[in-house]
This record gives C-alpha cells, structure tokens and sequence, in this order.
C-alpha cells in the first residue's frame, strides 16, 4: 500500500465560514476582504472555497500583519 492511501482524507479548498473560524474575523469581513483582493477565493457559480494551503502560507507570511493591522483592538 503508498503511503497516500494510509493517510485521512484532508480537504484542500474551504469555505469561507471555515477561513473566517481559522482567521478569527467574520464572514462579512472575510467576504469582504474577498472582495478586496486581501484573500484569494475561487469561484464556483455561487461556491466560493479558499486554498487552504495558501491560507497557511498567508498566515505565515507578513501579509498577516497587514491583514490585522487595522483590526479595532477588544477592550476587556
């Protein structure tokens, strides 16, 4: 058997409610940030997926300074 068939299925694409969890943001600043170009999303008729491994390499990267750059900061 490879190595492949052993390993759990792992999905690629995600939703953009998945991406907003991942991001800490909402969907509507998720969409928007879309919209904007800040994040890259596919297309699909009415389904929109984002690449998961761009994501991580977007999280690991300095553009996630800038994404968070503007965030109003939580009082607690």
């Amino acid at each position: 058997m490879s190595a492949a068939k052993n390993k759990p299925f792992e999905k690629r694409y995600i939703t953009v409610e998945e991406a907003s969890a991942f991001l800490g943001i909402s969907t509507v600043t998720c969409y928007r940030y879309i919209k904007e170009g800040v994040l890259q999303a596919s297309r699909l008729r009415t389904l929109i997926r984002i690449d998961k491994l761009w994501l991580e390499k977007f999280m690991a990267g300095s553009a996630r300074e800038k994404l968070f750059e503007n965030r109003p900061q939580v009082q607690r």
